[in-house]
C-alpha cells in the first residue's frame, strides 16, 4: 500500500482519417437520359419540331428554350427573345402629381 499513486490516464487511440476513395476526385452522378420524345408533338401524321435547330451546328441540334434567350450547347450560339415591352416604360411620368391636384389644393 505503499503504491498510492493514482494510474496513469489512459490515452486516447487515434482512429486513421478516412481518405475518399479513388484519385480524390468526387463520384460522378449518372447522367440523366435525354428526353427526345419532349422536343416533338405528334398533329395528325406528321411530326412537329417543338424547338428551333442551331443554325451553325444544323440539322438535328436543337437550341434550347430558356425564359429570354435560345442557346445552342455545341457551338454556344445564342439568340435573344423579343421581351414583350412594359405598358408603361417611363417611371417619372406615372410619379408626377397630376394638373388637377395642385388647383384643388389651392382652393
Amino acid at each position: 500500500m505503499a503504491d498510492d499513486k493514482p494510474a496513469p490516464a489512459k490515452k486516447e487511440e487515434k482512429k486513421p482519417e478516412k481518405k475518399p476513395s479513388g484519385d480524390g476526385k468526387s463520384e460522378k452522378k449518372p447522367k440523366k437520359p435525354y428526353q427526345m420524345w419532349k422536343l416533338y408533338e405528334v398533329k395528325g401524321d406528321k411530326l412537329v419540331r417543338k424547338n428551333k435547330f442551331s443554325p451553325k451546328a444544323g440539322e438535328g441540334y436543337f437550341m434550347a428554350n430558356h425564359k429570354d434567350r435560345l442557346t445552342c450547347g455545341k457551338t454556344y450560339y445564342m439568340e435573344k427573345k423579343d421581351s414583350p415591352e412594359t405598358p408603361s416604360t417611363d417611371k417619372a411620368a406615372d410619379k408626377a402629381p397630376s394638373d388637377k391636384a395642385p388647383e384643388e389644393a389651392k382652393k
